[in-house]
């Protein structure tokens, strides 16, 4: 990329609404007054083909240049241009005499050189500067042949030449300007997005403090009573422990009615761990789907009276998935799949069972 394209580099095109309505709107005012010029101007060869040609390209390579998205223009349509916008410069004089003047009979090099200044526009200016040298070039070539002189084409495209100047220097500028700007949007953004990381860190910290900070607390003062601990006091004491280790491994998997289960559980004497592997977020719009995988899990959870269970929450698909695992006391496991729908805007796509399935291992 040369240096005036790597100045540009800035998506100038879109700065300047381009594709847009605004381009829309350029693009319907030069087809009109290219067509009038043609149709009015356009003399000897609008009576053959090759004025129609030079007409038809014209139109079709302005279309191509205001079209699209992507920036800088793709090299397909650049190189697609530059051989119309030449091939019209040759065609079209075929029927004019250079000798005479010929007014607006020449509007081809109008038409090729607005085009070319929107394909400067749209990051391509060293490609506009090659097409509008190989336009001037094909006109010289013709005044030549025709007699009149290297000068009379030089002439003829001298002031689309400072149009097209023109038009580089203002995308060449308006990208040194915008450069800095977007450079400072994105740290703005960044800064935004690590500020915004480190302030729901803190606040879920202040939840789990919140939420941890009652239970604990009387936890505490009992044990620091000197008192020896009723049974059911360590039973206790073993619950609040694994609701603590959940609130941090399990955290999706932490609420009512799972809760309440697990701790019915754990006082029961059933070792139970909760552990979310799915990487989302409370807030990410899964709520619905996780708290009817939830109330299906308490189910199996509450038929347990003896052994283990693990349960690991992943996020699979348009769902989440919930892996049970049931350790009984003779060595035996039971397995259940536990899946809810949940919206795809919430959840990387991917591939998942539904329904619960159940199973027997060693």
């Amino acid at each position: 990329m040369r240096p005036a394209e790597r100045a540009a580099s800035v998506d100038v095109a879109a700065l300047v609404g381009i594709p847009g309505a605004g381009s829309r709107a350029l693009l319907a005012i030069y087809v009109v007054t290219i067509v009038t010029l043609a149709l009015t101007a356009g003399g000897e060869p609008m009576r053959s083909w090759s004025g129609w040609l030079a007409l038809v390209l014209s139109v079709a390579t302005a279309v191509i240049v205001v079209s699209g998205r992507m920036h800088p223009l793709p090299q397909v349509r650049t190189i697609v241009v530059v051989a119309a916008t030449t091939l019209s410069s040759i065609v079209l004089p075929l029927e004019l005499d250079a000798r005479s003047g010929n007014g607006y009979a020449t509007w081809h090099i109008l038409a090729g050189t607005l085009v070319l200044l929107a394909m400067a526009v749209r990051g391509r200016i060293g490609a506009a500067w090659a097409g509008f040298s190989l336009m001037a070039a094909a006109t010289v070539v013709w005044t030549v042949t025709d007699g009149a002189g290297v000068l009379t084409g030089l002439l003829m495209v001298a002031h689309e030449a400072v149009a097209l100047l023109a038009g580089t220097l203002f995308a060449v500028g308006l990208g040194r300007i915008v450069r800095p700007l977007a450079e400072l949007h994105r740290l703005d953004a960044e800064h935004a997005a690590a500020t915004a990381a480190a302030q729901e860190s803190i606040d879920e910290r202040t939840v789990q403090r919140q939420r941890l900070e009652g239970p604990v607390r009387d936890a505490i003062n009992e044990i620091a009573s000197g008192e020896s601990p009723s049974e059911a006091a360590r039973a206790s004491y073993r619950s609040l422990e694994g609701a603590l280790r959940d609130s941090i491994r399990g955290r999706m998997l932490s609420v009512a009615p799972l809760t309440t289960s697990v701790r019915e559980a754990r006082l029961r004497g059933v070792d139970v761990s909760l552990l979310d592997d799915s990487g989302l977020k409370h807030s990410e719009g899964v709520e619905p789907a996780r708290d009817a995988l939830v109330r299906r899990v308490a189910e199996l959870i509450d038929d347990v009276r003896v052994g283990a269970v693990t349960v690991r929450l992943t996020a699979d698909g348009a769902q989440l998935v919930a892996a049970v695992v049931i350790g009984d006391p003779d060595g035996s496991m039971r397995r259940a799949l536990v899946s809810a729908p949940a919206s795809r805007a919430a959840i990387v796509p991917g591939q998942a069972a539904s329904g619960v399935r159940g199973g027997r291992g060693p």
